[in-house]
């Protein structure tokens, strides 16, 4: 509310209030960071549909980037950024790629599904999206392919070297490992898990303070 932002320093037990920076008082909706701890760097997004870069100078301190609008204002709720861009989806269903030149319409066309979350990595791209479906970029021929991974709407997506996980509506998780096909995790969660994470823990959290691992 009211471009509210800020940081906790979990070593030093401090946190930091950068709220409404560039005057931006929109509700922050995402936010990617990229790079070791003292050289991060940032891409937060809002309810407007506006990206502002963001970059760490020498002593930690966040330095302002121009904002920029990459579509037609509807909300951007997810970012991500892969190997050597940032990648960002509205809920119009589109998706942006972040150039030199500024940002790059990608798609996605026809989607007809709300999205809710992006994944890059390992070369990949990947959208979460409404009606359990997910949405891969196929760069070679920039072409968009929808694929029916579970039920409802699929808020999050996370994945490593060795798997994917999705999860969603009503506590519905859902996990691809490379190698040995897909499947539905069944978790104790009832309620609309809207992010996850992937790692030695896996967790995931969502609506009433719901929060879950493995």
């Amino acid at each position: 509310m009211s471009g509210a932002l800020g940081c906790y320093d979990v070593d030093a037990g401090k946190k930091y209030d950068y709220s409404a920076p560039m005057e931006k008082t929109s509700t922050w909706e995402a936010i990617a960071v990229k790079g070791k701890r003292g050289s991060e760097v940032l891409r937060i997004a809002n309810g407007s549909g506006e990206v502002l870069p963001v970059t760490t100078d020498d002593d930690g301190c966040p330095k302002w980037g121009e904002v920029v609008k990459p579509g037609s204002g509807s909300t951007i709720p997810a970012l991500d950024f892969g190997e050597k861009r940032a990648f960002a989806v509205d809920t119009s269903g589109n998706a942006f790629e972040e150039r030199k030149k500024g940002w790059k319409d990608i798609g996605v066309k026809n989607a007809q599904v709300n999205f809710f979350d992006v994944h890059a990595g390992d070369g990949s791209l990947l959208i979460a999206g409404g009606g359990g479906r997910i949405y891969r970029y196929d760069r070679a021929c920039e072409n968009w392919t929808p694929i029916d991974a579970g039920e409802g709407a699929l808020h999050a997506i996370a994945g490593d070297d060795s798997k994917l996980v999705v999860a969603g509506a009503s506590g519905h998780v859902y996990e691809r490992v490379f190698g040995d096909g897909r499947r539905r995790s069944n978790t104790p969660a009832e309620a609309d898990l809207q992010a996850v994470t992937v790692g030695d823990v896996d967790v995931a959290v969502g609506a009433g303070g719901t929060i879950i691992e493995r």
